[in-house]
């Protein structure tokens, strides 16, 4: 009989590790969590057991520091328990005091989106910050957008947020790369914005922007021929509006 339990706790393990493993993907990935409930909730069934089995398994270990941010993840979505957000904060929080990086960039969330506890700013910034210290992305790309957009105007935390944009399109993550070109843009540097413009459409995103940039042949040589092609539906792009271009009106 011990036998058989100790095969019953390594399958529940096994289980554990793996949904855990979805998780830091999906982190590090930058996929939502919708799409990762469904993965958590296909490989449960695959493995007859059901999403209330999961949650009863982890919270079971909760002496195991490293399951706290699932247990937190399980809270948060509803996954075999009620969505408790608060419950989910709180062990988010416990996670992030031992220096979880997932822990970390959830907490940056919690507090910039009102999960669990009060908006609060400063501690997203704080929790966004060493989250991106520890090389989470998104916590880089948030923490980029509160320095340069923020309300702190402050022209030193603008630089350092160009560095943690920087590094986010540098890693080729398309809405970084975006979201660079457009502070580029606004910042009158057009060949910075028209580099990174065209650095994500390279990776797949469709840049009508480009068209801009080369009709005024800004950041780029003047080439209205080159602009239509950037045109997401060309079909819808009437006469006129052509005309207008190739005349650059």
């Amino acid at each position: 009989m011990e036998g058989i339990h100790d095969n019953d706790n390594d399958k529940d393990t096994w289980i554990i590790e793996k949904v855990l493993e979805f998780l830091v993907k999906q982190n590090q990935l930058w996929e939502n969590d919708d799409l990762l409930d469904t993965k958590i909730i296909a490989f449960m069934e695959n493995n007859k057991y059901e999403s209330k089995t999961l949650f009863k398994m982890v919270n079971q270990h909760q002496e195991k520091d490293r399951y706290w941010i699932l247990l937190a993840y399980l809270y948060e979505r509803g996954l075999g328990i009620q969505s408790e957000k608060t419950k989910a904060f709180r062990w988010y929080h416990k996670a992030a005091k031992i220096d979880d990086p997932i822990a970390m960039q959830k907490i940056g969330i919690c507090y910039d989106e009102s999960i669990g506890i009060n908006y609060d700013p400063i501690k997203a910034k704080f929790w966004y910050k060493k989250a991106a210290e520890a090389g989470m992305l998104r916590s880089q790309l948030e923490l980029a957008k509160h320095y340069i957009y923020g309300m702190d105007n402050n022209k030193r935390l603008q630089i350092e947020g160009l560095y943690w944009l920087e590094k986010v399109a540098n890693a080729g993550v398309i809405c970084g790369m975006n979201l660079l070109a457009n502070t580029y843009y606004f910042m009158n540097d057009y060949q910075k914005a028209f580099y990174w413009y065209q650095k994500s459409y390279d990776h797949g995103s469709i840049r009508e922007d480009l068209a801009f940039f080369h009709r005024k042949g800004f950041g780029t040589l003047k080439d209205t021929h080159k602009a239509i092609k950037f045109f997401l539906h060309p079909s819808q792009v009437n006469s006129q509006y052509l005309s207008d271009i190739f005349n650059d009106k």
